[in-house]
């Protein structure tokens, strides 16, 4: 949603278990990093009265052996508001445990903000204006990026999109995160408007052999609304259709897979019902090899510690198949 202790959370077992099996050297790489100089940031103001665009490239990276699934995180971070030192610590503890290799945030400040909850392993890309904006984070080289302002009430924003192209070791995949600002579930018609412009967006320019694309964000709407049933190929809108995989309905646990929700004491003013409204979205996976399909999916960074919650919204974890 857009708004104007040092104890971390109860760690996920098998996550840990993959976290404790991680060779030494990626640890070390992990730690070196805390130290590591930072390099210059490019800034670029792509057109008059858009978005600023900003990348940022650490003289870091961590490496692993040949890794078998692609992990993916979105998370509406909520800028700085509310108990910013004690959310930003279960925010780094969440980061720790899950090791995502693409991250996409919402209601992210700048580049610093980014980069102050996932650390400096990652290459970084943010675009945004003086109140807040969306971030990429990636484990390997981003070799593109292109900025989207979706469709708004007559001359204003309805949104925002960044969509970057990451050379992953299994191949070229296009990651986009994106927010709308209509975010009441009357707002349906608005966001309607937007999802064929931003699907085609998402998609790029990707090759034969790149992986699938992604699509993450804060879509601001529930699983049935035509919206996001349009991104899920089950209907059309504006005489066009897609088709992208969402991966909780195809690998969560088979509950609702609520973000939004009434127990989250940062959520529970605004009076809204409980629903899933952040999403990792997934184009068909590649064939013959299967990489890009989606093996499991998760709702993280939902749990409070001494009553302070990560963030007003819960995140997405998935995995797919590289």
């Amino acid at each position: 949603m857009v708004l104007a202790t040092s104890a971390l959370p109860v760690p996920l077992s098998p996550l840990i278990s993959t976290l404790a099996s991680l060779p030494a050297t990626f640890k070390a790489s992990l730690t070196n990093c805390q130290t590591a100089k930072q390099s210059p940031t490019i800034s670029a103001t792509l057109r008059p009265g858009a978005p600023l665009v900003r990348v940022r490239a650490c003289g870091c990276s961590a490496t692993m052996g040949v890794q078998r699934v692609l992990r993916i995180l979105t998370l509406n971070v909520w800028n700085r508001e509310g108990p910013w030192p004690q959310r930003l610590e279960l925010l780094q503890g969440w980061v720790t445990r899950l090791q995502p290799d693409l991250i996409g945030l919402q209601e992210v400040k700048d580049i610093e903000h980014l980069e102050e909850i996932c650390g400096c392993e990652y290459q970084a890309a943010w675009m945004g204006n003086e109140v807040s904006g969306i971030a990429v984070a990636a484990r390997w080289p981003i070799r593109e990026r292109a900025e989207l302002t979706l469709l708004g009430e007559g001359a204003a924003s309805g949104g925002i999109a960044l969509r970057t192209v990451v050379d992953t070791p299994q191949g070229p995949v296009s990651f986009c995160c994106a927010t709308t600002y209509f975010y009441l579930p009357g707002h349906g018609h608005w966001r309607e408007r937007q999802m064929p412009q931003l699907a085609r967006f998402a998609r790029g320019n990707g090759g034969r052999n790149d992986l699938p694309p992604i699509l993450v964000g804060d879509f601001n709407a529930a699983d049935q609304a035509a919206e996001i049933r349009y991104l899920k190929g089950l209907q059309s809108l504006a005489e066009s259709s897609t088709y992208f995989v969402d991966a909780w309905e195809f690998a969560g646990d088979g509950t609702d897979g609520t973000t939004w929700s009434r127990r989250n004491g940062f959520a529970s003013g605004w009076l809204l019902p409980d629903r899933r409204i952040d999403y990792v979205f997934v184009g068909h996976p590649r064939l013959p090899d299967g990489a890009g399909l989606v093996e499991s999916c998760q709702v993280v960074c939902d749990q409070a510690v001494d009553g302070v919650w990560p963030s007003d919204h819960f995140g997405v974890y998935a995995t797919l198949r590289s």
